[in-house]
């Protein structure tokens, strides 16, 4: 291919993939505001949403995958150019008719129900574009074909684009109903230069790729390899994408509940794409292996910290052990990618990953547990997954010196939590969980010692008392919420994360007496509510 025609089809390809992942990224929140009057801004209706979008990326990477391998080059554009028309029939975006009021109980469903029925086939159609693209341009004969996977950085900077311009440029400036005609026009033009860049691949020559310079992944030697290495792909995306959702749950709900709070981590989980999908990494695995089991510490003792200004600083931490496992997980990956000819298999387990990520974190996790427990679950995975890459010593690993190691921690953390002899306080839990933090991090050179220590710290913030222990517990769709009775047994507390909902004065109620709890707070005898 001549240098000009290089240029022309890597800005076209480029160009592309750009455009699709900044329409895919702005129908997110362009849609979640039209459903905000249904379902309000609990922090569930964001995790709900992106669960659902991670399971549609999964759908459209299956397709492409299914296109790229089992039809002929042109029937696989004249499809992909069916689906597009076929979404058209969807636009513009909107509500659809019947969509109503959802009840607590039924929130999940429904939302899934509405975002389906809203947004399903444009998302669905935009979904496959990353993957099917790339494909096709490893088979264009350009100089960088045989590394398509470059590509996938101009995906992630699009999404980038689209997270940053809609809250800032988009939403202020034009009503919901110009948003969607104009998200229109976009889908249209880009159902035009997807055929563009399918016309190129069709009239291209078909040569093999060349010998990839930067050396991805030897290609596996027999279905045993095969399966541990989509096993791999599928735990180093399942990480960081549960991190998004529970990270994100986690900030809305127990440190500070603020409008567009989740577009930091979002942020972040898509600039960790960027930076790792290339050659040379911007930090050091050096770097990352001494970081991570130090933010991740840190993360863990400052959630239990409660002065005035904590939850900056706890904030602050799980920001960055947020951003260093997923660029850990996200090097990985680019590491382990195969041959451009097993693109679109490397991004099918690569999104069942990130699926599964987010349905455990979305769907499972608030069932399973009663606080944000999957966020220091989820860290502690992204420690683990170092067992397996780092340190040659450590690949070979003596499994019963780790086993014993684990089962010891274990105990440890057991018997901290329940064989204590003094009484626990705040304070003494916050001591607690620093010793196996301190721990933590002086074992990172040590791959068995560090697994350990986490597995310590884990169990000590799942099992360690605090002396504020709650009288109840009720996790729903729009949270945590917490019947808390302090130090002292005069007051009980109703807090929906950080949020103080309810307070009766308990005192006059003590066993023996004849008093009811006088309410407090909203609801107090001279308030507005008890006047009415």
């Amino acid at each position: 291919m001549p240098k000009t025609g290089e240029r022309a089809a890597l800005a076209i390809y480029t160009g592309t993939i750009f455009l699709s992942a900044l329409l895919l990224f702005s129908v997110q929140p362009m849609f979640a505001k039209m459903v905000l009057p249904l379902l309000g801004g609990a922090s569930a209706v964001w995790a709900v949403s992106m669960c659902f979008f991670q399971a549609l990326l999964l759908l459209g990477y299956a397709w492409a995958h299914l296109l790229d391998r089992t039809v002929p080059p042109r029937l696989a554009l004249t499809l992909q150019l069916a689906v597009f028309a076929l979404a058209l029939s969807a636009l513009p975006i909107g509500l659809r008719a019947g969509s109503a009021e959802a009840a607590s109980d039924g929130a999940y469903l429904q939302l899934i129900v509405i975002l389906a029925a809203g947004v399903g086939l444009p998302f669905f159609a935009l979904a496959a574009n990353a993957p099917l693209l790339q494909a096709w341009f490893s088979r264009i004969g350009h100089a960088q074909s045989a590394n398509a996977y470059f590509l996938y950085r101009a995906s992630n900077a699009g999404s980038l684009a689209a997270l940053a311009a809609y809250p800032f440029l988009v939403e202020p400036l034009l009503p919901l109903r110009l948003q969607s005609r104009v998200w229109a026009v976009g889908f249209v033009l880009l159902g035009a230069a997807v055929a563009a860049c399918g016309w190129l691949a069709l009239l291209s020559a078909r040569a093999a790729p060349a010998e990839v310079r930067n050396d991805p992944v030897a290609a596996p030697r027999n279905l045993g390899e095969v399966a541990r290495l989509r096993l791999a792909w599928a735990f180093l995306a399942f990480v960081p994408s549960g991190l998004l959702v529970a990270f994100t749950t986690y900030v809305t709900t127990d440190l500070a509940s603020a409008p567009l709070l989740w577009v930091i981590p979002l942020a972040l989980y898509l600039a960790t794409f960027i930076a790792a999908f290339r050659d040379r990494p911007p930090i050091s695995p050096r770097v990352l292996s001494i970081a991570q089991p130090v933010t991740v510490a840190l993360t863990l003792v400052l959630m239990e910290w409660d002065a005035s200004f904590a939850w900056v600083l706890s904030c602050a931490a799980g920001t960055l052990a947020f951003a260093v496992t997923s660029l850990a997980c996200h090097l990985k990956l680019y590491e382990q990618r195969p041959a451009t000819e097993h693109l679109t298999d490397f991004y099918l387990w690569l999104s069942i990953g990130g699926a599964l990520g987010g349905i455990f974190s979305a769907l499972i996790a608030p069932h399973l547990f009663s606080n944000v427990l999957e966020y220091p679950l989820l860290l502690a995975l992204g420690l683990s997954g170092r067992l397996g890459w780092r340190q040659p010593g450590a690949r070979r690993g003596d499994w019963r010196l780790l086993l014993a190691a684990l089962a010891a921690a274990a105990v440890l953390a057991l018997a901290v939590a329940y064989l204590a002899p003094w009484s626990w306080t705040p304070t003494r839990r916050l001591y607690a969980l620093a010793a196996f933090a301190a721990m933590l991090v002086a074992a990172w050179r040590w791959i068995v010692l560090e697994q350990a220590a986490t597995l310590a710290l884990v169990l000590a913030v799942a099992l360690v008392p605090n002396g504020n222990r709650p009288i109840h517990v009720a996790r729903s769709f729009y949270g945590t919420h917490r019947v808390v009775e302090p130090p002292g047994g005069i007051v009980r507390l109703l807090l929906h994360g950080v949020t103080l909902h309810g307070a009766e004065w308990t005192a006059d109620a003590r066993p023996g007496a004849q008093v009811r709890p006088r309410p407090l707070t909203y609801y107090h005898p001279t308030g507005p509510l008890a006047r009415g």
